[in-house]
């Protein structure tokens, strides 16, 4: 059985048809950006402020080949129901703001594995106050895509015995 010029001109456009869309997946779900996350809370103290304070640190490293931007960073508040003069108010989500690109004009750009960090040094302790024990740090990109991760609070006590100690 012999193939004739037409079937040979059809399985290599089949060929070169399969090839593209292979191309193509790879190109839309491999070689994409892809953010993690590591959120901490410490003590510290350093040659800026000697007493112990709370530091927030959020590190995000782009593992994929594509660029990533970031627009916006943040600490989410879970809502919680106040309790203000007696008054049970209802409950509020709210957040930390670490970055948002729309107040400075210009989103922070990700290579393949180069970190970038976050830093609140001091972190306001009041805002503490009313943290659980396990909040929310986040990442938006430029596309829209939310990244987040969990990190364990520190609580004013914790803070107190230190700087007792």
């Amino acid at each position: 059985m012999t193939m004739d010029a037409k079937m040979i001109g059809l399985l290599i456009a089949g060929l070169s048809a399969l090839t593209g869309i292979v191309a193509l997946a790879i190109k839309l779900f491999v070689d994409r950006s892809r953010l993690k996350l590591n959120a901490v809370m410490t003590i510290e103290s350093n040659e800026k402020r000697s007493e112990p304070h709370l530091v927030f640190t959020l590190e995000v490293v782009n593992h994929g080949r594509r660029v990533s931007r970031i627009k916006h960073a943040g600490i989410r508040l879970e809502p919680r129901e106040m309790d203000i003069g007696g008054i049970k108010m209802k409950p509020v989500e709210s957040e930390i703001t670490l970055f948002d690109a729309d107040k400075t004009g210009r989103s922070i750009e990700l290579t393949e594995d180069k970190p970038h960090s976050f830093v609140l040094e001091p972190f306001r302790e009041k805002a503490v106050d009313t943290f659980r024990d396990t909040e929310v740090a986040f990442v938006i990109d430029t596309r829209g895509r939310k990244f987040t991760t969990n990190f364990k609070t520190i609580k004013p006590k914790d803070l107190l015995k230190k700087r007792t100690s």
